[in-house]
């Protein structure tokens, strides 16, 4: 059996001037050749695939006029698509309208109220003073009672240098030898309400700082800030009493 191209085929039609057939039959099969597969992934393959047969379909319709069959003849005719019933779109569902009542606590007792610092009127040297307290419902609960005193912010300050993570400690790297200092920036740059002061140094296994070099720390954070101080100690029971 001759094995030729669809292409072959054709020219050797035009080489004797064949312009149709009749009463011919020609039986073969149809080949397609690709090349290396194994190195091509599904998508090239099936993408080659198509090239090759798409070329097959136009040589063949090219074929079938020379032979004298009509195109129409290989094209299948497409089915009539069913008419398709359009179902109308849900009416829209309007919600019940309500209104939200929260549920009331009513407490019998007040948080009791609690003043950090002293204005020079009341005999102190502080220029603002933080009330805390006062409050006869949980925290921000304002739906079940009117709350006197918000939350206030304090802001922690060391007598020594002390390992802080990196997010903190870039902010008060440069103030962190020295508590006024420290303190000042926490109120002036970063709004702080109170200033939390701890005396870790004067512990007894870290720095031992007697207690009159505890008192100079805190008069120098008081000249540097005018708002109140929470003092803590180092936590041992023996030398927080002598410093505090």
């Amino acid at each position: 059996m001759v094995k030729m191209t669809i292409e072959e085929f054709l020219d050797l039609l035009k080489k004797y001037n064949i312009e149709s057939l009749e009463g011919v039959k020609i039986e073969g099969d149809l080949e397609i050749e690709l090349d290396t597969v194994s190195s091509l992934n599904v998508l090239n393959v099936l993408s080659a695939l198509s090239q090759e047969l798409g070329m097959a379909a136009y040589h063949l319709a090219r074929a079938s006029q020379l032979l004298g069959y009509p195109i129409q003849v290989l094209l299948p005719f497409a089915e009539p698509l069913a008419e398709v019933e359009i179902t109308p779109p849900p009416k829209e569902v309007s919600l019940v309208e309500t209104e939200f009542v929260p549920s009331k606590i009513e407490y019998p007792c007040v948080i009791q109220e609690v003043t950090l610092g002293a204005k020079k009127g009341d005999g102190g040297t502080r220029k603002s003073v933080v009330t805390l307290g006062g409050e006869m419902s949980l925290p921000f609960y304002l739906f079940d009672s009117p709350q006197p005193n918000l939350p206030a912010i304090t802001i922690d300050v060391f007598d020594m240098p002390v390992p802080l993570p990196r997010a903190v400690r870039e902010h008060y790297g440069d103030v962190m030898e020295n508590p006024a200092e420290w303190a000042k920036k926490a109120v002036k740059e970063f709004g702080a309400d109170l200033i939390t002061i701890h005396l870790v140094s004067t512990d007894p296994l870290i720095k031992d700082t007697p207690a009159s070099e505890a008192v100079k720390v805190i008069e120098d954070i008081l000249q540097a800030v005018d708002v109140p101080l929470v003092i803590g100690g180092c936590g041992n029971k023996e030398k927080d009493p002598v410093v505090l």
